[in-house]
């Protein structure tokens, strides 16, 4: 069963969209070189088996893990790269979406979730969640799922039961 994508394009017209404002990969650097860094700073001392277990670790992390883009943003859209396809690409709007949101994985990656005008939905896996939600929020914020949200409960006034 193949996945169907919707606003398909080629991988090869990306590059027309110009230069991106943002991007987001899966390889998460800044988690790798933080276990490096303190696994190097725990072999001279009392933790030096910890700190010897964790270095290849870290290494093999950092050489091995492979780096594919997930998201691209750009000033008028931006491409969801699918993990299993390497031809295409989907390309999303900004103002086609209708709301958005980072979901926590329980067990695997994050989730990122849209909705597009044409109620139809986009989901993919995302690691780097807290840059995702950090740019979204500041190309769209407006259109966040909980911001949507707390926009639409009524705010009533407070009225005190023995007041009438």
């Amino acid at each position: 069963m193949t996945e169907e994508l919707l606003n398909q394009m080629p991988i090869e017209e990306v590059e027309k969209l110009g230069q991106p404002t943002a991007q987001l990969t899966t390889k998460p650097y800044p988690a790798i070189i933080t276990c490096l860094v303190v696994s190097i700073i725990m072999i001279p001392t009392s933790l030096w088996v910890l700190g010897i277990i964790i270095l290849p670790i870290s290494i093999l992390a950092l050489w091995k893990i492979p780096n594919e883009k997930r998201v691209e943003f750009f000033n008028d859209c931006f491409v969801i790269y699918p993990p299993k396809r390497k031809d295409v690409c989907q390309k999303v709007r900004y103002d086609e979406v209708v709301q958005w949101k980072v979901q926590q994985g329980k067990t695997s990656a994050d989730e990122f979730s849209i909705e597009l005008a044409d109620k139809k939905y986009i989901t993919t896996g995302c690691f780097n969640s807290v840059k995702l939600y950090k740019t979204m929020n500041s190309i769209i914020p407006e259109k966040e799922a909980s911001y949507i949200r707390k926009q639409s409960i009524k705010n009533t006034p407070l009225k005190w039961p023995w007041k009438k």
